[in-house]
């Protein structure tokens, strides 16, 4: 989760649809998707290597708004690939 942002409540979901593995954050927050997708890489690092381990493993990782309030950040990787879904937080 982005420690710089206020929000009262994150939620955590894990799915598999057809071989895919999909893992959701999502949080009330108060950053907008575009700002926090277009920031400075170099502050937010941890999203910037969440992102990196995810393109490596031919996963993408999505970052939309999370209507009403906050955002929600989607990793999807092929279950193939056998990860391990702790290197992500």
């Amino acid at each position: 989760m982005f420690t710089n942002i206020r929000r009262e409540k994150a939620w955590i979901t894990l799915t598999q649809d057809n071989g895919i593995i999909i893992l959701s954050v999502s949080d009330n927050g108060t950053v907008d998707a575009d700002v926090l997708s277009s920031a400075d890489r170099l502050k937010h690092r941890g999203l910037a290597m969440i992102t990196e381990r995810v393109n490596d493993m031919d996963g993408s990782v999505t970052i939309s708004n999370n209507h009403p309030h906050g955002i929600l950040r989607t990793n999807d990787i092929a279950n193939e690939r056998r990860c391990f879904l702790s290197i992500f937080y």
